[in-house]
């Protein structure tokens, strides 16, 4: 990542602006317009930029200088850009009707290093993925299974799947769960082990709960903290410090 900061530092960065009709281009850091408002989204990442026309499927990635170095529409769809490296862009794809996800790992010229069914849930500086993939669900919705897993930018799986939810706690320390959500029912539990909105469903209202023990892994597998726990979860104190809690319910103690 580091020859990336450079670019961006030696590049003036690309913003995404819409004008009056509502189409959208890009504009440098002192506002001036480097590629004309064509497109019917822009966005931008990592000082590099990404658009594209809804109905026609042109999706187009600019890099810092609003040149077009890339047009990737055929071959990806409307699909997202969601990272940028030192020669490697990464792609999500648009759920199809059964919200199944497929994501890239490319070269900047379009080339596919990898492709995996599911997607980044985050990219860390030391240029691993953790991704994950909707493996199974109940047609009522009250019940579906994730799997997670580690890999880096050639695609080599680090950390295979086998963990419902996985974050990472530092770039060599996961925070895992081994489980499955259940759709969350207000008026018969009170209490809960873990309840959050589904982060991967973010239009989606309903709450569930993530059932399992939770542990801290390496990145082979190692476990730092053993999976003895019914609750996990990693603050950042005011004092500065960071804490692993855990425990059998949400007051939980220092583990």
């Amino acid at each position: 990542l580091s020859a990336l900061f450079v670019s961006q530092a030696t590049f003036a960065q690309i913003v995404p602006f819409q004008n009056d009709e509502g189409k959208y281009g890009f504009k440098n850091e002192s506002g001036n317009i480097i590629v004309e408002p064509t497109f019917g989204r822009a966005d931008s990442v990592n000082g590099y930029g990404f658009a594209m026309n809804w109905s026609e499927e042109e999706c187009f990635v600019f890099d810092p200088a609003g040149e077009q170095i890339l047009s990737y529409g055929e071959k990806f769809g409307r699909a997202e850009l969601r990272h940028v490296a030192e020669n490697v862009f990464v792609f999500v794809g648009e759920a199809n009707r059964s919200g199944k996800v497929t994501s890239w790992i490319t070269d900047h010229s379009g080339n596919v290093i990898k492709e995996f069914s599911g997607r980044p849930t985050e990219i860390l500086e030391n240029n691993l993925i953790v991704a994950e993939w909707e493996k199974e669900r109940t047609l009522d919705d009250r019940s579906y299974a994730t799997d997670t897993w580690v890999m880096d930018f050639e695609g080599n799986v680090l950390i295979p799947k086998g963990y419902a939810y996985m974050v990472s706690v530092t770039k060599d320390r996961f925070l895992v769960c081994k489980g499955e959500w259940e759709m969350y029912d207000a008026k018969t539990s009170l209490k809960m082990i873990r309840k959050m909105t589904n982060p991967r469903k973010q239009n989606d209202p309903r709450l569930y709960q993530l059932k399992g023990q939770w542990g801290i892994i390496d990145l082979q597998g190692n476990e730092v903290i053993p999976f003895e726990y019914t609750f996990l979860t990693h603050v950042h104190n005011a004092d500065g410090n960071e804490y692993i809690i855990g425990g059998s319910s949400c007051d939980g103690t220092v583990v």
